[in-house]
């Protein structure tokens, strides 16, 4: 179970799937398929939504991810005026999932060189 998490085929099947189910959602949001900038839940019902969520045998990552995108802000909405965050650029966000991987923090030079290197930079 341990080896097929780290599998690279598994992660580059579920990040195209990941990356194209988002670049559906930001062309439904540049057509107007997305009504709601907010989800139009109470946060008891979101939690009722999400109870249990993560103990189930039979996960789809297609409905997982359709969930989380249901229930969230739309910050890339036309209607939406960045009022509290801003959305952010969609390639800025591809470097996230690259940071996130790498975990490589901009503490220390030794945990991080290239992250520490481009703060300094920044």
């Amino acid at each position: 179970m341990l080896n097929e998490s780290f599998n690279s085929e598994n992660f580059r099947k579920n990040g195209h799937a990941i990356v194209d189910k988002l670049a559906n959602y930001m062309k439904n949001l540049e057509d107007n398929q997305i009504n709601e900038v907010l989800p139009p839940i109470t946060p008891k019902q979101m939690l009722l939504n999400w109870d249990n969520n993560f103990q189930t045998k039979d996960f789809s990552l297609d409905k997982f991810t359709d969930e989380i995108i249901t229930q969230s802000n739309h910050l890339h909405h036309p209607k939406y005026i960045g009022h509290q965050v801003s959305a952010p650029l969609p390639l800025a966000s591809l470097f996230d999932m690259m940071s996130s991987l790498l975990n490589n923090g901009a503490a220390i030079y030794e945990m991080g060189p290239v992250s520490t290197i481009m703060e300094k930079e920044l």
